[in-house]
């Protein structure tokens, strides 16, 4: 049997992968991911001769966590920078009349219980480094992308009722 046969009796296992791990024909890469996971089966295949074709859920497994690499590789993460998110808190040639906007929206928030620790945290960053981006917000506070935007929403909705209030 030559390899092209062998790799057409893995056709269902491929067709399988593609249609768990979401890749619809509509997809404008399903094509490159098909032919990325054929000459993965094909390595396998000559690494291993007797591969089964059926009922092997370890290679549809390990199929399918590679094609999830593939689709996170083609993923572009961006960064936004930081809007200013108190216009009226922006630091002032007098630190004095800055301090006390700060100590009067912590005092505020502690007050109210409006806001959770993480949001005090991320309103002193902000307050300390007002030009900072994103990235490096959440690399210093430590926090994942998810509970940052979390935090973030969360801040303006209580600054909103501050002001409102």
């Amino acid at each position: 049997m030559t390899e092209e046969e062998q790799l057409l009796t893995f056709e269902p296992i491929i067709c399988g992968v593609m249609k768990k791990g979401m890749v619809l024909y509509s997809d404008q890469h399903h094509d490159d991911y098909l032919q990325e996971l054929r000459m993965l089966v094909l390595n396998k295949l000559r690494e291993v001769p007797d591969l089964a074709a059926t009922g092997n859920n370890k290679l549809f497994t390990w199929l399918l966590w590679r094609l999830y690499e593939m689709k996170r590789s083609r993923q572009v993460y961006t960064f936004r920078e930081t809007q200013p998110i108190l216009d009226h808190m922006e630091p002032y040639s007098q630190g004095d009349i800055y301090e006390a906007d700060y100590r009067l929206m912590l005092a505020h928030l502690q007050r109210t219980k409006l806001s959770a620790e993480g949001v005090q945290r991320l309103l002193q960053d902000m307050l300390t480094y007002p030009r900072d981006k994103h990235a490096a917000r959440i690399e210093r506070l430590a926090i994942s992308r998810t509970h940052y935007y979390r935090f973030l929403k969360q801040l303006h909705i209580d600054i909103d009722k501050f002001l409102v209030g």
